[in-house]
């Protein structure tokens, strides 16, 4: 019995009123009393009773006529109705207007608790099924995993709104899909086949790894657990897949794998470094002194400057190497980019062959002073300009544009040229240390652009225009946190 049981006996007979509550209360039942329609709807808002037993009768109304009404006030009642009179179509009637049950006078005290206690263990039931059905309705909205019945035919039956979200779609959209044509990459079908089988042969399967397809946006990589569903006689419905997006757990396995793989070779790239230094240093040591000597001889003089041109040239992938190869820490200082970046220009533009090259600026507002590492900051203007003149012939144009972006405390940055652009393949790879299209370098530079602006806490992007050139979109953030830029970490 669930506690506190109410219910409401509704008869215009007073001694049929107290037979019946006395028959009720024996059996641990709470009683409330009304004699007609009135006192009935009054006890049913401020009660909201289990059962009502109710008079077919009534000085003011005919129950079967009272029951839509009655119902609307305390929906969640049980309604059963007593009446002297074995008249079948008044009982339909009442049945369809929403009666649980009809009970004939005089009542049988028996009859009466056995049709009471089946109204009760059935309104439990619905209790339980309905907390039951809102767990899971909770569950499915809220939980930040994929869960989907899969037919027996391979098609989606129900899924949670996490699967339309991951994927870009609406819940329609989903329903009735093909699971393995629609969902999966065309590599991971067969391996869930396998795994969807194990499930429908009733065996539970975990830890299945594959990947999500997407209508928009990156694939996700997604960690399953399947198990049959059956009907109440045991036969197969269809199979209840689980996904767990371990996205982030493979990037950052990745992640940490690339990145010992770089502490390894920078730490060995950084030792090479350092002792070829020590041999660069005795070459222009030696070529100097071989210079005072040869003055006069033309000939030697220029084989001198070509051997002092190779020292520089590898004095200077050395360094790059060592940059590479170093702790990132920075030194933040307020700094008026624009400023930095036209003092870099002059220096690249001197340092570089005669040609027709233009800056262009485009500063939507007046610049702000944000705070940088100054040195780190002119190695990626540094970096960018030369990238986009050696990826230009003749003429060449790199137009820089600035603007702050106030919702994130945060400027922009964006370095497009009317170079060649990039390959896709270099667009892809083109932040992977070592990686390079052309015939010389370390192919470090940018790797090196993108470390020191993480180590900024910023992010850079390279893009192809549409005109033809390339893109590099910078986001600084104006005040970067000293704790997280503070750091030897690799990226």
């Amino acid at each position: 019995m669930i506690p506190h049981t109410q219910v409401l006996v509704v008869d215009d007979n007073e001694e049929t009123r107290q037979n019946l509550r006395d028959i009720l209360e024996l059996e641990g039942y709470e009683v409330a009393l009304a004699g007609t329609s009135v006192e009935c709807r009054a006890l049913l808002e401020s009660k909201k009773p289990h059962v009502v037993l109710l008079d077919r009768k009534l000085p003011d109304g005919l129950a079967d006529e009272l029951l839509p009404e009655l119902r609307g006030i305390s929906p969640r009642s049980a309604f059963v109705i007593v009446t002297g009179y074995a008249d079948l179509e008044s009982s339909i009637r009442s049945l369809r207007n929403g009666a649980a049950d009809y009970l004939l006078k005089p009542v049988n005290p028996a009859a009466l608790l056995t049709v009471i206690r089946r109204l009760i263990e059935l309104r439990q039931i619905q209790h339980e099924l309905h907390e039951e059905h809102q767990f899971a309705e909770r569950v499915l909205r809220t939980a930040e995993t994929i869960v989907v019945v899969i037919g027996l035919d391979g098609k989606v039956l129900r899924c949670s709104p996490h699967l339309a979200k991951s994927c870009g779609l609406t819940l329609e959209e989903c329903i009735q899909k093909d699971w393995f044509e629609t969902f999966l990459l065309e590599v991971d079908r067969e391996r869930f086949r396998q795994h969807f089988r194990q499930a429908m042969a009733g065996i539970e399967s975990k830890g299945l790894t594959s990947s999500l397809r997407t209508k928009r946006g990156p694939i996700r990589q997604m960690r399953w657990s399947s198990a049959p569903l059956t009907d109440e006689f045991g036969s197969l419905m269809a199979v209840l897949s689980i996904g767990l997006d371990v996205s982030d757990l493979v990037a950052a396995q990745e992640r940490a794998l690339h990145s010992e793989r770089l502490a390894t070779i920078g730490q060995t790239m950084a030792a090479i470094a350092h002792e070829s230094r020590n041999a660069l240093q005795r070459i222009q040591a030696s070529a100097e002194l071989l210079e005072l000597e040869l003055e006069g001889n033309a000939q030697a003089t220029n084989d001198l400057k070509s051997i002092f041109k190779a020292a520089n040239d590898l004095h200077g992938l050395l360094e790059e190497v060592r940059m590479f190869a170093a702790p990132m820490q920075l030194e933040l200082e307020k700094c008026d980019l624009r400023a930095l970046w036209r003092r870099v220009w002059e220096q690249v533009r001197s340092a570089g062959e005669e040609r027709d090259a233009e800056l262009v600026e485009n500063v939507v507002r007046p610049l702000h002073l944000i705070s940088v590492d100054k040195n780190r900051m002119a190695q990626v203007f540094r970096n960018l300009f030369e990238n986009s003149l050696e990826a230009s012939q003749g003429s060449v144009r790199i137009d820089i544009d600035y603007h702050a972006v106030e919702e994130l405390d945060s400027v922009e940055i964006v370095i497009s040229d009317d170079g060649t652009g990039f390959q896709q393949e270099a667009l892809e790879k083109a932040f992977d240390p070592f990686f390079t299209t052309k015939t010389t370098g370390t192919g470090l530079g940018l790797s090196i652009v993108r470390r020191i602006i993480d180590a900024h806490q910023g992010t850079i992007q390279i893009a192809n225009r549409p005109s033809g050139g390339a893109v590099y979109t910078i986001l600084l953030p104006s005040h970067p946190s000293m704790k997280q830029v503070a750091s030897g970490e690799w990226n």
